[in-house]
């Protein structure tokens, strides 16, 4: 089967474990022609954005994601205090 006008491309995040196979015999045996490209995948933290690739910073992108979710914790907690008082939170 050859490509049509449109064509075919599979496109996935390097988060994705997808083998796709090379040559004729192409996916289950049937020749088709589709081209594949991988793309880093970005998690975005409080207007940071960490891109899957060498050098990524783990620990830093950890820190940053626990930062954010003890401030949303305190949001939450500050509003019960504004719906509720004090009864709320004992």
């Amino acid at each position: 089967m050859k490509r049509n006008d449109h064509g075919w491309k599979l496109v996935s995040d390097s988060g994705c474990s997808l083998l796709v196979p090379d040559g004729p015999d192409g996916l289950a045996g049937i020749d088709i022609d589709i081209d594949h490209a991988e793309v880093p995948f970005v998690i975005s933290v409080d207007n940071t954005d960490y891109i899957d690739e060498p050098g990524i910073d783990i620990e830093k992108m950890l820190e940053q994601i626990a930062g954010q979710a003890e401030e949303l914790a305190a949001l939450r907690r500050m509003r019960g205090l504004r719906r509720g008082g004090m009864r709320k939170m004992l």
